[in-house]
């Protein structure tokens, strides 16, 4: 449409607006519709993602850290951590949940090993928590307790 876009989704609900802002992801629906040439290029790190309960956190750990937006810079690499919801968008004190992200360097050749499971099956976009094999989070720990602060 002249100066707006008409979206049409598959249920067949369709919307129009001057702009369409394609937010979902490096998967992307829209991207890869519209520019299936744009693909993601690896940046040459990884992150480890978890939820940890406010109620399991040390309270001198709840009391530093929880109210803030939490760094940690260790050389080459980056973590940090913020309050979130807990279970059922909980947010009273207690029932809460702290969201951390740490990047760390890694090669390509050590990113295929890292997506690759138990079974020997490489997961090129992602995988899934509960695939990652025993021995990478036996090694992702070694390093958290040598590399992050407080360890």
């Amino acid at each position: 449409q002249a100066g707006g876009a008409v979206l049409q989704f598959a249920d067949g609900r369709t919307a129009e607006g001057e702009l369409v802002v394609a937010a979902d992801g490096i998967r992307s629906t829209l991207r890869q519709q519209l520019l299936p040439e744009a693909q993601p290029a690896y940046a040459g790190y990884i992150a480890w993602r978890g939820l940890v309960e406010e109620s399991a956190l040390s309270e001198p750990t709840r009391a530093a850290i929880f109210d803030q937006f939490a760094f940690c810079l260790p050389p080459q690499e980056q973590m940090l951590g913020y309050p979130v919801a807990g279970a059922d968008d909980a947010v009273a004190v207690g029932r809460r949940r702290f969201n951390f992200v740490w990047y760390r360097p890694a090669s390509e050749a050590a990113l295929a090993d890292l997506l690759t499971d138990e079974d020997g099956q490489h997961h090129g976009g992602g995988i899934a928590p509960q695939r990652i094999r025993a021995d990478i989070v036996r090694a992702m720990r070694q390093a958290a307790e040598t590399v992050l602060a407080g360890s």
